[in-house]
């Protein structure tokens, strides 16, 4: 169970956050296939949700952060493909980086 009673699914290393996952566009997500089969799940929207959640513990938003620098060094264009399709959710997602990092250096001083 992940903050708040919200599930995050961690298991296989996907980044759904199931609570809102089902309102989103498939088209955010991803399915990257690996050598042993299944593979990893990346809902995109998701993991957006998931960094501008107040409740949302920070280690699952680090969880999520993780997995997709993990895409994008064996999978980057999977990721570029997903950002492609709309330049404002791009924005969007760095700004929502931008300010998770902003609120960390706040609370080291």
């Amino acid at each position: 169970k992940g903050s708040a009673g919200k599930t995050t699914t961690m298991a296989g290393a996907d980044v759904v956050y199931e609570l809102v996952h089902f309102r989103h566009d498939p088209k955010w997500s991803v399915r990257l296939r690996s050598a042993e089969g299944g593979g990893l799940l990346l809902c995109l929207a998701c993991a957006i949700e998931m960094m501008e959640a107040e409740e949302m513990a920070s280690v699952r938003k680090c969880f999520a952060l993780s997995s997709m620098s993990g895409i994008l060094r064996s999978s980057a264009g999977a990721l570029r493909e997903l950002f492609r399709q709309d330049h404002r959710v791009t924005l969007h997602f760095i700004t929502t980086l931008l300010g998770e990092e902003n609120m960390h250096e706040d609370i080291r001083r």
